[in-house]
């Protein structure tokens, strides 16, 4: 069945221009639709995966397709992104179904990005907290990065500032870190303990 709708509110969830189709011969959620989201609030959307955060809002274009016939592709463009310390600006892709959820490509900013942030959309933990600033771009879940962060681990409580660059590989398995170059001046030894037993 054949759908447009001008405007849909729900509280302070706002979706706009929506066209799309909708039915059981279509795999994944059984639903293609294009449309723009305006302030979303990430508790109305939490069916999609889990991992994303309790509160906070976004605000994007999107279009949704089926990918397989058990995972729905959904594409992210112009995307604002802000949950707790977070603000995130950019572009996704995005596979989904059942216990999977897979980061195809992106091509974000992070001004700053919350690593407890980061954990939770993992699903894994991190040996640093903090944030970081910069980029993240890539394709087919083949990821890299250049950013600048302000941490602290379980060793050293005081923050300590890095450049990081490198590459990392999203998959419905979780995260792999490919390679990473750091640029690690005046930072504590103590501080690669949590990288470097011993």
């Amino acid at each position: 069945m054949e759908f447009r709708v001008a405007t849909v509110t729900t509280g302070e969830t706002r979706l706009v221009n929506l066209a799309g189709t909708f039915g059981e011969s279509i795999p994944g959620i059984g639903v293609t639709a294009t449309g723009r989201a305006e302030n979303v609030r990430f508790e109305d959307i939490r069916f999609i995966s889990p991992r994303l955060p309790a509160t906070g809002s976004a605000s994007f274009a999107f279009r949704v397709r089926p990918f397989s016939e058990t995972l729905t592709e959904i594409t992210v463009t112009e995307g604002v992104v802000q949950t707790g310390e977070s603000n995130v600006h950019g572009d996704a892709v995005i596979h989904f179904g059942g216990e999977t959820a897979q980061l195809v490509s992106v091509d974000a900013r992070f001004d700053p990005l919350a690593l407890s942030l980061v954990e939770q959309l993992m699903g894994d933990t991190l040996p640093y907290r903090g944030t970081i600033t910069g980029t993240a771009r890539g394709s087919g879940g083949l990821i890299n990065f250049d950013v600048n962060t302000r941490l602290t681990s379980a060793d050293v409580r005081t923050p300590f500032a890095t450049h990081l660059t490198g590459q990392v590989f999203f998959s419905s398995a979780g995260f792999e870190l490919r390679r990473v170059e750091a640029d690690m001046r005046e930072v504590p030894l103590l501080a690669l303990r949590a990288i470097i037993p011993g």
